[in-house]
């Protein structure tokens, strides 16, 4: 079933009250947890896009960067 406007609207309009309601202080340090995952994983995939010539894409490159990356 198809969401209609309003619904998306009152949706985003809640989302936005309760984001406002916790503070700026709460909401980054919500954050920071999932920046510190995300941010090491994209670094290491742009170089991987960047030097994928040197290894012309292999698979098991990307897959063992991206396993030694996430597991600390």
């Amino acid at each position: 079933p198809k969401v209609s406007y309003h619904a998306w609207l009152a949706l985003s309009c809640l989302a936005s009250f309760l984001a406002d309601n916790f503070g700026l202080d709460q909401i980054i340090a919500w954050s920071i947890p999932m920046l510190m995952f995300l941010y090491p994983l994209s670094m290491v995939l742009i170089l991987l896009s960047v030097f994928s010539p040197l290894f012309k894409r292999d698979g098991v490159v990307y897959f063992f960067v991206i396993l030694f990356t996430v597991v600390p």
